[in-house]
């Protein structure tokens, strides 16, 4: 069984950071093979100059429903071909890094060589407003470029291929919310959960979910008695939940699934997110199939591109799997997307 975890140790001569940002990107041609190339930037040593091309409608017609975006050796003064790693994040309009991609191991480079992601991010996942991804219709893109001498790398036993990371700042701010929460003081709503409560701040729910927003400006029973019934969710995801939209901290992945539900369901998008990334983190070509349906289910267009990836990668283990053979049963418009995504790689 493949898991797509592990660890990749390199020996690096140099390292740049590189931030980009694009103004007006819905303004952008979104003609398949179209991109958008950035400065040159070097390294501190001057010896090599790289810069990003980003594909706004794709690479090719295979990834036209994605934004490709690729890493490119500019010139080298030193030799001719250039062993690096490098990694792409996408920033949101908090200044976080969302969406991390990374090679984990070295790539060649040569002058006007490009290497990258075909499928970086889904169009629609990009442009979804409650994603805040473009803010202003701005996107901001970090790339972090490892120049490595070939004479001194090595490679550790097969990590993972693509890490996804988020950044978690703490701050005063956050422990005094946590504390507001913890305290249970001065609250205006009470959640009733398994024969326990929960009180929170109407106020805080409503910053942080569009739900909870429509709920309390209604004249719905909940909002008049300031009393919620809640019978489809365990108490601990719950709370969870509310300890999210409280302190902004990255919660316990453990229940991650459960926790990617429930924030669906209340529209607690970051979190959502969150849970996306880790379930990817954690998928192994036995439990693909199953993720391949969460992430459906639940309209994580992030998650389930990032799956049917891997399910075509890795199709000759996972179609002799269990999961495999009850998703041809319960779900063959999946089945049909997956082998749709086979085909289109083949043809590229």
């Amino acid at each position: 069984m493949y898991h797509s975890t592990g660890q990749t140790e390199l020996y690096a001569v140099e390292k740049v950071p590189f931030k980009w940002v694009i103004s007006n990107f819905s303004y952008c041609s979104d003609e398949t093979g179209d991109f958008i190339q950035s400065s040159a930037f070097p390294l501190e040593t001057k010896s090599e100059k790289w810069c990003l091309r980003i594909y706004p409608g794709g690479l090719d017609a295979a990834c036209k429903n994605y934004i490709s975006l690729y890493l490119m050796l500019v010139s080298s003064y030193k030799t001719t071909e250039v062993k690096a790693t490098f990694q792409f994040s996408l920033i949101n309009a908090d200044n976080m890094k969302i969406i991390t991609m990374k090679f984990q191991q070295p790539q060649t480079f040569v002058q006007g060589k490009e290497w990258g992601f075909r499928k970086f991010i889904k169009r629609n996942y990009l442009f979804n407003k409650s994603y805040q991804l473009l803010p202003n219709d701005v996107i901001t893109i970090s790339c972090d470029v490892t120049s490595l001498d070939p004479n001194k790398f090595k490679i550790a036993p097969q990590s993972d291929q693509i890490e996804k990371t988020l950044l978690s700042v703490d701050c005063e701010l956050s422990k005094h919310f946590e504390d507001l929460f913890e305290n249970q003081k001065l609250t205006d709503i009470t959640f009733c959960i398994q024969g326990r409560q929960l009180k929170a701040h109407k106020t805080i729910l409503i910053s942080r979910s569009e739900v909870f927003r429509a709920m309390f400006e209604s004249d719905m029973e909940e909002s008049l008695t300031n009393k919620i019934e809640i019978t489809d969710i365990e108490y601990n995801v719950f709370k969870a939940m509310l300890d999210f939209i409280y302190t902004d901290k990255t919660p316990n992945f453990n229940m991650a699934r459960e926790l990617l539900v429930v924030a669906d369901k209340y529209a607690v998008y970051r979190l959502k997110a969150l849970c996306e990334k880790n379930i990817f983190t954690n998928i192994s070509t036995e439990n693909s199939a199953e993720v391949l349906i969460l992430a459906d289910l639940h309209s994580c267009d992030y998650l389930k591109c990032q799956t049917l990836d891997f399910i075509v990668t890795f199709a000759k283990i996972i179609i002799h799997t269990e999961g495999w053979k009850s998703l041809e049963k319960t779900h063959p418009r999946l089945i049909a997307e997956a082998y749709t995504e086979m085909v289109n790689r083949q043809i590229k």
